[in-house]
């Protein structure tokens, strides 16, 4: 009760807990880890597309026709 028995001396041992990522840096990586399982050719694809508006992007594919959507049928 008088704490005779209490250690003399004190070691203050500080712990630095490992930071999370934050809910941004936990999006970003998902769709990093989306994009990176893109293929080469689908890599391509969006970076042409990147480059196109919408109207133009839609009419280069009507003038392709049908075969455009990659498996030949009309979903229009």
């Amino acid at each position: 009760m008088l704490g005779l028995d209490s250690p003399q001396q004190l070691d203050i041992v500080q712990v630095q807990a490992q930071k999370e990522p934050s809910q941004h840096e936990r999006i970003a990586k998902a769709i990093n880890d989306f994009w990176d399982r893109m293929t080469p050719a689908e890599k391509a694809l969006r970076e042409r597309l990147h480059g196109l508006n919408a109207e133009k992007a839609l009419e280069l594919l009507d003038r392709l026709g049908p075969e455009a959507n990659g498996n030949g049928s009309d979903h229009s």
